[in-house]
């Protein structure tokens, strides 16, 4: 495009220039356009690589937060996991205990609410059991879904070769070493 100064005392931040060469010597449509930005189209452009940096951030910080997630949704399977088998564990004791007190009630030994207090805490132990169990099954099931696996797989959680063990020195090496830091612990 032809460029024109229609100003005889122009004004030196802007270009004006008309839309059509037809319209060149007349002052019907023209564009006015700033002839320095004093740095606004470098900032721009700075501004346009600062917000890919922070989108790179964020998914940065996304697959840090999915790792975040992976970790907390497994460690609560094996708890879950660890709470079952604790749970699985009360309720044969109950049911043991529930055969004692039978048999003492039949011996003529033991009370009917003897009978009555193990049945009833064996029913509360099968509750228990019940509801961790659920609890063990939603939370395979979350990390399930986190790692994009079919909600219904089965999915084993194990913790073996996870945690490094370490052999620890006998009991009086760390009591020698308490009562050489912490001298008032003698006079206990």
């Amino acid at each position: 495009p032809m460029f024109v100064i229609t100003d005889p005392y122009p004004n030196v931040a802007f270009i004006e220039y008309p839309l059509n060469k037809n319209w060149q010597h007349s002052a019907e449509l023209k564009i006015t356009k700033p002839l320095l930005t004093f740095g606004k189209k470098k900032a721009a452009l700075g501004a346009a690589g600062s917000n890919l940096k922070i989108k790179s951030l964020d998914g940065k910080l996304a697959r840090l937060n999915v790792v975040k997630d992976a970790k907390i949704y497994f460690q609560n399977a094996l708890l879950a996991e660890n709470a079952l088998a604790a749970q699985r564990e009360s309720v044969e004791r109950a049911k043991g205990h529930l055969r004692v007190a039978t048999g003492r009630y039949e011996e003529g030994a033991g009370l009917k609410l003897d009978v009555i207090r193990a049945e009833t805490e064996l029913k509360k132990a099968e509750e228990y059991l019940i509801q961790i169990d659920k609890n063990h099954t939603l939370s395979i099931r979350a990390l399930n879904n986190l790692l994009g696996l079919p909600y219904s797989q089965e999915t084993e959680i194990s913790n073996a070769g996870a945690f490094e063990l370490i052999e620890l020195m006998p009991r009086g090496f760390y009591d020698d070493l308490a009562f050489t830091f912490r001298p008032e612990l003698k006079q206990i």
